[in-house]
């Protein structure tokens, strides 16, 4: 961790918390039509077994940020694969999560716009509006986004086993 981020205290339960929101919500919103034209009514135990899979791959996350402490993923990549290659991964990692943003991006405004909400508004005011917030709320306030986001699993899992009984 540099010393300016010295004041972020996101624990491994937030980092879970945070990367398990973040793939359950892509794999509700995006995966079910591309999965309905293959598997039909039972499209949805697809997302279930793909949420179980990266909850695996959340856990090796998890474990290396526990194996490397105070260091990013793209600061242990090049310990793990080599200097060449480590950097090649992490930059193949931030393309990708660069890709994801633009397309929830995208799907989001889509969204808005399908709605009928907004219709005289240009679609890049909304683009840009919702950069600037999800940049500014990452900016200052990622461990209280974490917080939030550990809570809310805490109280689905308290809601689950209430209306599971």
């Amino acid at each position: 961790m540099s010393n300016d981020q010295a004041g972020y205290k996101i624990d491994g339960y937030m980092t879970f918390a945070l990367l398990l929101n973040y793939i359950s919500a892509t794999a509700v919103l995006v995966v079910p039509l591309t999965v309905a034209r293959v598997a039909g009514h039972d499209g949805w135990i697809s997302t279930v077994i793909v949420t179980l899979g990266v909850t695996y791959l959340i856990f090796v996350v998890y474990w290396l940020g526990k194996l490397y402490p105070g260091k990013t993923i793209i600061e242990y990549l090049p310990l793990l694969l080599g200097n060449i290659l480590g950097k090649a991964v992490g930059l193949g990692y931030v393309l990708f999560f660069a890709w994801i943003g633009a397309t929830v991006i995208k799907e989001f405004t889509a969204l808005i716009f399908g709605t009928g909400v907004f219709t005289l508004t240009p679609e890049i005011f909304v683009i840009l509006m919702l950069i600037i917030a999800t940049t500014y709320a990452t900016a200052h306030g990622l461990e209280v986004i974490g917080r939030v986001i550990s809570v809310f699993w805490v109280l689905m899992g308290i809601i689950y086993l209430i209306f599971s009984i």
